[in-house]
């Protein structure tokens, strides 16, 4: 479908869709398939290349009627914002600084950030927050009895 409606033939990383459990996997993994379930978390994280130029998009969504994923997604595109316009602020930002900054912002609006600090450069941490992606490992906090 990408070929043929996008002219599409390439992509830069591997193309990712994971839902539920399979969501809080750092991008090397490679868990095994998981079929959508009723109330998951699935997102999108592909990185497509038209003509000569990469791109990396992602995108989460909440399947179901669970209230509490719905805030979290709606709440993605908020935190990464906040992390954009904290990045483009301070240009000299380390990328150890911005991610503490995104970990802050998340547990302000009550999530705990899950990804854990990727082993790159700073500068190739903050020029991946500055993109465009949209999509986070951030899980509602859940109380003892939840």
């Amino acid at each position: 479908m990408a070929e043929r409606e996008f002219g599409i033939t390439r992509n830069w990383h591997k193309r990712i869709v994971r839902a539920g459990a399979n969501t809080i996997c750092v991008f090397s993994d490679n868990p095994a398939d998981r079929v959508i379930e009723a109330d998951d978390i699935v997102y999108l994280d592909l990185g497509p290349v038209f003509e000569d130029w990469e791109a990396d998009v992602g995108r989460s969504y909440a399947v179901g009627d669970d209230p509490a994923r719905h805030a979290l997604v709606a709440a993605l595109p908020e935190v990464f914002e906040q992390v954009r316009a904290h990045a483009l602020a301070d240009p000299d930002i380390t990328g150890a600084a911005l991610y503490d900054f995104a970990v802050l912002a998340s547990e302000e609006r009550g999530y705990i950030f899950g990804a854990p600090l990727p082993a790159i450069s700073s500068a190739s941490f903050r020029t991946r927050i500055c993109r465009i992606r949209r999509t986070a490992s951030a899980l509602p906090q859940r109380t003892a009895g939840d």
